[in-house]
Parts: structure tokens; C-alpha cells; sequence
């Protein structure tokens, strides 16, 4: 595929930047809902992207066990910006 790549690199790279170019407003648009910050239910603000590691980091387990809470709602939060 390597091969593919470095022959075609320059076709490829004009297919791209036409792609992006044709759909910039939606990539630009997912970008924005990515970095949406996020209360977890254990009270930390992070961003939507980091939302899964989050869960599993020994931080947020932790506060879970102490409080003893087991629910999956998030509440999104409206960034600055």
C-alpha cells in the first residue's frame, strides 16, 4: 500500500484537498462538536472527544465507587467560544 501511496501521491493529494475543499463546512462542523466540553456525572469538565478514556482513568473510578453512582447520563455544556 506504501507503494500506492508514493506513486499516486500527488493524484491522491489533489483528491483530498477537492474532498475538503466540497465538504468543509460538515468537517469543520464535527470538529466544533468534538471539542464540546462535558460534565461527567463524577463532576469533572472534559471534552466530548476524551469522554471514553475518561471513564476508564482510575480518577473517575474512583469518585464513582465513593459516591456509589452508576448512570451513564452526561449533560453537555455550551462551550466559550
Amino acid at each position: 500500500m506504501d507503494n500506492y501511496y508514493y506513486t499516486n501521491r500527488e493524484r491522491l493529494l489533489k483528491l483530498k484537498k477537492q474532498y475538503y475543499i466540497k465538504n468543509r463546512e460538515q468537517i469543520l462542523e464535527n470538529l466544533k462538536n468534538k471539542n464540546v466540553n462535558v460534565l461527567c456525572k463524577c463532576g469533572c469538565m472534559i471534552k466530548k472527544c476524551s469522554l471514553v478514556k475518561h471513564k476508564k482513568s482510575n480518577k473517575h473510578i474512583n469518585i464513582m465507587k465513593s459516591n456509589q453512582i452508576v448512570t451513564k447520563t452526561i449533560y453537555i455544556i455550551k462551550s466559550k467560544s
